[in-house]
């Protein structure tokens, strides 16, 4: 009863995401801001994406679910829309936030647990900026827990201080929401 009233209470939305930090979640790993960022659950794995709009997660929801070898069926009570089998994979979208969970048994009990996780808080983070000292170039970018750049080297051990302006920078905040920023 519990599990159906915070689906309930959770469905619809624009959300902050999932803490990256999750103690259900393992090793996170970050993708790129069109598929999102996965991490190791028990007996598998689970990738996220944090849209900017529920209509940005419908899209990744549809192009996910079609993307398998087997249609999955429809799923009852978990977020917005939700499909899978409920074993080895559950899909599933509440608002702007998608999870994708591949396990070897469970999935239902792991989708539930990260839908749980949901919340709903600061607004998307703000664009990195620069500032430049005597060590460097530093990439500015609030409570970011990566930072990938293109066209630049990150220093190592150093924060986020890069040998030149890159050509692209992609901020991933604790939520798991991507930030583009590009000359």
């Amino acid at each position: 009863m519990i599990t159906l009233l915070l689906s309930v209470a959770l469905a619809a939305g624009l959300h902050a995401g999932i803490p990256v930090d999750h103690p259900a979640l393992r090793s996170p790993s970050f993708l790129t801001p069109e598929i999102g960022w996965m991490a190791e659950v028990s007996g598998g794995w689970a990738r996220i994406y944090v849209g900017r709009t529920e209509a940005d997660a419908v899209e990744w929801l549809e192009r996910a679910r079609v993307g398998l070898v087997i249609a999955p069926s429809r799923l009852e009570k978990i977020g917005d829309e939700a499909w899978g089998d409920g074993q080895q994979l559950v899909l599933f979208r509440d608002g702007n936030v998608c999870v994708n969970v591949r396990v070897s048994a469970g999935a239902l009990v792991h989708a539930q647990t990260l839908h749980a996780a949901i919340v709903t808080g600061p607004a998307w983070p703000a664009a990195p900026t620069f500032r430049s000292d005597t060590d460097g170039l530093h990439i500015v970018a609030g409570d970011a827990v990566m930072v990938q750049v293109e066209g630049s080297v990150l220093a190592p051990g150093s924060g986020w201080v890069v040998d030149a302006e890159p050509r692209r920078i992609v901020v991933w905040d604790r939520y798991g929401r991507p930030v583009v920023w590009a000359r």
